[in-house]
């Protein structure tokens, strides 16, 4: 995880991922300290509601897309050990 003073460092994560029982989706509890890693939240305005899911056709065997963090930030990250 990328740190405050430009660095990373590899985290294990303790939590357990926890399910819903009626939906597919899943979280993973972890809040890192704003002040020694740098990370942005999610808004909940950026997640889907029933009529974005209506209107886009979402449902089951939909493809979707993930969004990672780009190479060029990969590369940085490995130089800057």
């Amino acid at each position: 995880m990328n740190t405050q003073n430009g660095s990373f460092e590899h985290i294990k994560l303790e939590a357990k991922w926890i399910f819903h029982d009626e939906s597919d989706i899943a979280i993973l509890p972890f809040k890192p300290s704003i002040f020694q890693y740098e990370y942005q939240t999610l808004p909940f305005s950026m997640l889907a509601t029933e009529d974005k899911i209506k209107e886009h056709s979402i449902g089951i065997g939909k493809e979707i897309a993930i969004a990672d963090y780009s190479q060029k930030e990969r590369e940085r990250n490995e130089t800057s050990q």
